[in-house]
């Protein structure tokens, strides 16, 4: 993949009929345009997630009835699916899915606890583990700084901790308002942005020491209204300029 240029925002929310899709204002991780409805609206599903394979292509996951949705695209424009990612257990909620060597390890909760797998072609998946120690829902990992760092939901509370193999060290609790975050680096990986649920819209944090927990309020007024649970991932130029057709 050629040098990031900007953001893409997958989302979802009362109002928006399906998985929708913001474009960062350039590198601004804070300010974002809603892409029209022309440039794809995932159906029948909400809380989206996106990941992107070495090759390229963009995978977009959801929770559903039988286990994981999958949509896959490699131009950003036209997806296929969803396909349906099995895991092994009911009730997922809150997919998502991390590189993890030559393959993805993805992630979910049911039953209130959060459980991980792995999977090289999104078709079928090992047997799901538990991912932490404790309790914890909407679980999102974020690598930087050589360390594994967890955020998750528990009982209405944000957290943020490090995962050490099997071992969940509690860094941060009550990280803003909302749960159920959207966690990424900004381009050039200095900064760090945290976009919380807040049940009516995403509220964002930023933060320069992204293992301390100390996140500052930044302003919501450039994310998309009404968005819910999200996730977000680079785009190249050629891609950026493709997409900002559709702003």
């Amino acid at each position: 993949m050629t040098e990031p240029f900007g953001l893409l925002l997958a989302f979802s929310g009362a109002d928006t009929g399906g998985i929708r899709f913001a474009l960062s204002e350039g590198a601004d991780a804070l300010r974002w345009r809603v892409l029209r409805e022309s440039a794809g609206v995932l159906r029948g599903a909400s809380g989206p997630f996106l990941v992107r394979e070495p090759g390229g292509t963009i995978r977009c996951l959801a929770a559903g009835d039988d286990g994981i949705l999958v949509w896959t695209t490699g131009d950003l424009e036209t997806w296929s699916g969803p396909a349906t990612l099995p895991v092994g257990v009911a009730g997922v909620r809150a997919p998502k899915a991390y590189p993890d060597g030559d393959r993805h390890r993805v992630i979910f909760t049911a039953g209130g606890r959060a459980h991980s797998a792995h999977t090289t072609d999104f078709v079928t998946a090992t047997a799901p583990a538990p991912l932490l120690d404790r309790a914890g829902e909407d679980v999102a990992l974020l690598h930087a700084n050589g360390a594994e760092h967890c955020f998750h939901t528990d009982g209405g509370t944000l957290v943020q901790g490090r995962r050490d193999g099997d071992t969940f060290t509690e860094v941060a609790r009550g990280i803003g308002d909302g749960e159920a975050a959207v966690v990424f680096a900004g381009l050039g990986g200095r900064t760090w942005y945290l976009l919380a649920d807040t049940g009516s819209g995403l509220r964002p944090y930023v933060t320069r020491v992204i293992g301390t927990g100390a996140w500052q309020p930044a302003s919501p007024d450039g994310m998309p209204a009404g968005a819910r649970r999200g996730g977000v991932v680079t785009v190249t130029e050629d891609e950026f300029k493709r997409l900002e057709a559709h702003a």
